[in-house]
């Protein structure tokens, strides 16, 4: 299980709920922002273990992205995104992309491969 909380970059508030109580029941701790710019805040002062973000918000992917291997070069990270995978894999050095839309299990099966264990 990740050490730390999860941190969950998803402006749909509801998707960013259905995230969180999916990860919550397999056993990980959660924290939700509504932007990009909201995490980075958390980002800087406590880098976390794991990101799983969307590509499409109001800071872009990629600009997010670069900035959290600079804020947390060892976070992993999964995209979520209804845009091809190929794309934004190269574009974000992301540890996992799931394309919209996506079963609740393939999201938790991403964090288990990625998450660092105890």
């Amino acid at each position: 299980m990740s050490r730390k909380p999860i941190l969950l970059v998803e402006d749909d508030a509801a998707l960013r709920e259905l995230f969180s109580q999916v990860l919550q029941l397999a056993g990980y701790a959660t924290a939700g922002f509504p932007s990009p710019r909201s995490a980075l805040d958390t980002v800087f002062r406590d880098p976390p273990d794991v990101v799983i973000a969307d590509w499409n918000t109001t800071i872009d992917g990629e600009r997010f992205a670069t900035c959290l291997k600079l804020a947390a070069p060892a976070a992993r990270l999964i995209i979520v995104s209804g845009d091809p995978a190929v794309q934004i894999t190269e574009a974000s050095e992301a540890d996992a992309v799931l394309e919209k839309p996506f079963p609740m299990d393939a999201l938790v099966a991403a964090v288990r491969r990625i998450a660092p264990r105890d």
